[in-house]
């Protein structure tokens, strides 16, 4: 894991070769600036105590940097040496690990056109230089709470979709039983049709041989395995 200390410097060339994300107990901020001046200002603003800052000087670095942290907010220079910072959040807002981290643009530039301009492509938030060191303060304190419930609401609904895909299963898992029972009811209940019919197939021939013992003429017996007269008919004992 990583730290970087006050004063605020680039992570450019602290940034590890893979994914290393340290045990987050604090925020986590990303300040863009390439001025190092300025970058030292800003973090003595947001106290250590409170948050965990990193800074880059280049927007690629900045890119970096979000493709091995995860990040609570990040403050933007709209004047960056490699790219301007509006396409610098247009860049990351595309991709949805990042889209939701809220930005806030710092910039000398104090014009509505570029506020309204960076506000379309992503930004949450500007702020002009010089900053006020209070309503600094107050908007990144704001942007990381309205974070952290967009972050809690987002964990309840993943539980939530947890559930429902349980209980989906679950379901699914009772449908199969009951059709499978129901299967076998009506397998039995064929079996039970299929003795029923042969039961009454047996009535009937009971009852013609009953019919033809009492009408015949000629004497008849009837006689099990072994031999032994179980049936005469009445002619038999005339």
């Amino acid at each position: 894991c990583f730290y970087f200390e006050l004063p605020c410097e680039d992570a450019t060339q602290k940034v590890p070769a893979s994914r290393v994300e340290p045990v987050k107990n604090k925020p986590h901020l990303l300040i863009v600036e390439d001025d190092q001046a300025t970058a030292e200002i800003l973090s003595a603003l947001l106290p250590g105590e409170h948050y965990d800052i990193d800074c880059a000087a280049t927007g690629q670095a900045a890119l970096e940097l979000l493709q091995l942290r995860d990040y609570d907010l990040m403050t933007l220079d709209l004047n960056l040496p490699d790219m301007d910072g509006i396409q610098l959040c247009y860049r990351f807002k595309e991709n949805p690990r990042l889209a939701d981290i809220p930005v806030i643009m710092v910039t000398s530039l104090d014009d509505l056109a570029t506020e309204l301009r960076a506000v379309e492509l992503g930004a949450n938030d500007y702020v002009t230089k010089p900053v006020r060191h209070l309503e600094l303060r107050l908007r990144v304190a704001n942007w990381i709470r309205m974070k952290a419930m967009a972050d809690e609401n987002y964990d309840v609904r993943r539980h939530l979709e947890g559930v429902v895909l349980e209980l989906e299963r679950s379901q699914a898992h009772v449908r199969e039983l009951l059709e499978e029972r129901t299967r076998r009811l009506a397998h039995a209940q064929d079996a039970l049709e299929q003795e029923r019919i042969s039961l009454e197939e047996t009535r009937l021939q009971l009852r013609l041989l009953d019919t033809v013992l009492l009408h015949s003429l000629q004497g008849i017996t009837i006689t099990d395995a072994q031999g032994t007269i179980v049936r005469v008919n009445p002619a038999f004992t005339a």
